[in-house]
């Protein structure tokens, strides 16, 4: 079995996250979407800007199998004791073998350290087993409009 690398973002890594967020979402939530959400979905497209800022100022790491980014994870704190996930993608490769609590506990560590005391996510169909299994609570049903598609999501929180 290959080993996965998890490290902090770089800044060259925004096209290789981009395509491990595309290949997510076709390879492991076509299951759940239609065709057209998933087509909207997966057309992501990062700004170079956002990204430069994001990976500099919050918390991002990435996995790595055989030196090919294969999903990321990005947790921010914001006012009033709240941090976030924002985002965790795996692709098939590393889906499934424990790398999304590792990552999860990681990004809780941070959060912890800046001193929150709560932490939410938006989780799709596909991910909100997992989320719960984390220990996150399903506190409302959400519908979110990516790119011209209405997705079911769910708004979740953990106290940490």
């Amino acid at each position: 079995m290959d080993k996965v690398i998890i490290r902090k973002s770089k800044l060259e890594d925004l096209n290789e996250v981009m395509d491990a967020h595309r290949r997510s979402i076709l390879e492991l939530c076509s299951k759940d979407y239609d065709e057209n959400q998933i087509k909207c979905w997966s057309s992501i497209n990062y700004s170079s800007d956002i990204w430069e800022c994001s990976v500099n100022k919050e918390f991002h790491l990435v996995l790595e199998k055989n030196n090919k980014i294969e999903g990321f994870c990005h947790a921010c704190v914001h006012g009033n004791s709240v941090g976030e996930i924002k985002g965790l993608y795996f692709t098939k490769e590393i889906a499934g073998q424990g790398y999304g609590r590792k990552v999860i506990e990681k990004s809780l560590d941070y959060l912890k350290k800046y001193n929150c005391n709560k932490c939410i996510i938006s989780g799709t169909k596909t991910a909100k087993p997992f989320y719960e299994k984390m220990g996150f609570n399903c506190i409302e049903d959400q519908t979110l409009n990516i790119r011209g598609a209405d997705l079911t999501c769910y708004k979740m929180e953990m106290y940490l």
